[in-house]
């Protein structure tokens, strides 16, 4: 038997918020992702690694799957804005490379699921915008599109309705009955919304599920897979 050791990634790359997913023979780890010597977190565009279930010792890197700049929020920047994250008084500070280029929002976490279709759709965070975005793929590792930000069933984007909460670290949970449910977090509650890709809508009412009166705890990221209670 092989040894695996910690950590199991190259010493240069750093992927938190991690989410690991089987699909066929192999695992699939997605996240965010972290620049060396970045001035902020997240900077990096969505890249993944795999291996093969049966050896955990050999990881491939299976590349960059989406581009910050696919993200319609991420486009048609005037070329005077200032880097997203960071106060300007400090921006003297940095040196170049250490942040995206003008008014660039950085993803933050992401999640994947097999559609009932056998397309694959990455649900993600970008910075302090309110949406969940989505991106679509034949391939669990290939080139992810922009496909749109999830929506209320009636097509409104979930977080720009008044009473959204603002959508943080989205996770998903397949049900043994293969419904899908989409989760995510940030003060002062988490939200979950049943899914069916590939439809953008949510397949029924988007719900508050836990109040947390700490802020710590409120800022927790939502499990991605959990079963509790039949739910």
């Amino acid at each position: 038997m092989k040894q695996v050791y910690n950590p199991y990634l190259p010493s240069y790359e750093y992927v938190p918020d991690g989410e690991p997913h089987i699909f066929g023979d192999r695992l699939y780890i997605y996240g965010s992702h972290d620049r060396f010597n970045g001035a902020n977190y997240c900077l990096n565009d969505y890249v993944c690694y795999s291996a093969d279930v049966h050896d955990l010792t050999d990881w491939r890197y299976e590349g960059v799957i989406l581009r910050k700049e696919q993200d319609p929020r991420n486009q048609n920047i005037p070329a005077d804005t200032p880097p997203a994250g960071r106060a300007p008084a400090a921006l003297e500070q940095i040196h170049e490379g250490e942040l995206n280029g003008p008014g660039i929002i950085p993803f933050y976490a992401c999640d994947v699921t097999r559609g009932p279709d056998g397309r694959y759709y990455l649900y993600y965070g970008l910075g302090e915008c309110w949406e969940i975005g989505v991106a679509v793929c034949d391939e669990p590792a290939g080139q992810y599109e922009f496909y749109g930000f999830v929506q209320h069933p009636d097509g409104m984007p979930v977080g720009r309705r008044e009473g959204d909460l603002f959508q943080f670290d989205p996770g998903v949970f397949i049900d043994d009955d293969g419904k899908i449910y989409l989760y995510s977090g940030n003060g002062p509650a988490r939200m979950g919304i049943p899914l069916r890709p590939p439809s953008l809508a949510g397949h029924g009412a988007y719900a508050r599920y836990a109040d947390h009166q700490d802020r710590a705890a409120a800022y927790a990221p939502p499990p991605a897979r959990e079963h509790r209670h039949g739910f």
